[in-house]
C-alpha cells in the first residue's frame, strides 16, 4: 500500500526538488504524494481532510512554521508521521522533541529521504512531555478540535474567550 505524502514548503523550488527525490524513492519505498501546501495553515485543512500518512515540512515559512504544525498535528488522536526537511538545523533539537520522525537537512539526497521514510514506517512512539514543554513558545493560532477536525483561530482575531461550565466560546470578528 502507498503512503500518501503531504509535502509542505514555501519555495516553488523546494517543492519541485523533493517532489523529484520523492520519485527517486518509489521503487524501495511505496509512495504517493498526496498533495503540497505553501504553509502551515494550508497543511493543517489538508490533514484535516484525512488520508495523509506522512507529512513532509519545511521549518520556516509565513502564516503558521513548521514547528507550530507539529504542535497542532500533537494533538491529533492519530497524526501523521512528521518528517522535517529545511536548511536550518539550530531547529532539530525543538523537531525531536515534538517527535518527529527525522530532521532533513537541505539539500534533501534520495538515500537520506528514503531512510527518513523507512523510519516512518515503523511504529511511533507515544508523545512524550517534550509537546508540552515546546508549547511554551509563543503561539499564533489557537487550535480547537471539532469533530475530529482541527480549526485553526489566528490569535489576533480574537475579540475575546468565554467559558461555560466546561466548554470555551471563541468569539472573533467573523
Amino acid at each position: 500500500m502507498n503512503a500518501r505524502i503531504l509535502i509542505v514548503d514555501d519555495e516553488a523550488p523546494a517543492l519541485k526538488r523533493l517532489t523529484d527525490v520523492l520519485d527517486d524513492c518509489r521503487e524501495e519505498f511505496p509512495l504517493m504524494i498526496a498533495d503540497s501546501a505553501a504553509n502551515g495553515v494550508e497543511a493543517i485543512e489538508i490533514v484535516n481532510n484525512g488520508g495523509i500518512d506522512i507529512v513532509i515540512t519545511d521549518i520556516r515559512m509565513p502564516s503558521m512554521d513548521g514547528i507550530e504544525v507539529a504542535r497542532h498535528l500533537a494533538r491529533m488522536e492519530s497524526p501523521p508521521k512528521l518528517i522535517f526537511a529545511t536548511a536550518y538545523d539550530q531547529y532539530a533539537v525543538q523537531a525531536f522533541e515534538l517527535n518527529a520522525v527525522d530532521y532533513l537537512l537541505k539539500p534533501i539526497r534520495a538515500e537520506r529521504l528514503l531512510a527518513a521514510l523507512k523510519k516512518a514506517k515503523a511504529p511511533k512512539p507515544a508523545v512524550t512531555d517534550a509537546v508540552a514543554a515546546a508549547a511554551e513558545a509563543k503561539r499564533r493560532h489557537f487550535s480547537i478540535h471539532e469533530r475530529g477536525k482541527i480549526v485553526l483561530v489566528p490569535l489576533d482575531e480574537v475579540i475575546f474567550l468565554r467559558a461555560e461550565q466546561k466548554y470555551i466560546t471563541v468569539r472573533t470578528a467573523q
